[in-house]
């Protein structure tokens, strides 16, 4: 999964509030996702949903996601 927000590079200076959810399909669980190089970070709220929220940043790169089926 990648979602770009580099294009919002564009804007100058820094987005004051960005949350992103991230809700999986049943049974995959939030856990198995793995963040590839320079990616922006979040956390797992329930057992399918990751929430990545940022304040105050410059959209300098992307979330780049991995999820393992194993």
């Amino acid at each position: 999964i990648e979602y770009i927000l580099r294009t919002g590079a564009l804007w100058k200076g820094t987005v004051s509030n960005l949350n992103v959810r991230i809700e999986t399909d049943t049974g995959m669980s939030c856990r198995k996702i793995k963040y590839l190089n320079s990616s922006f970070k979040g956390k797992c709220i329930s057992d399918n949903v990751l929430e990545i929220k940022l304040k105050d940043t410059v959209l300098d790169k992307d979330i780049r996601l991995l999820y393992e089926k194993r």
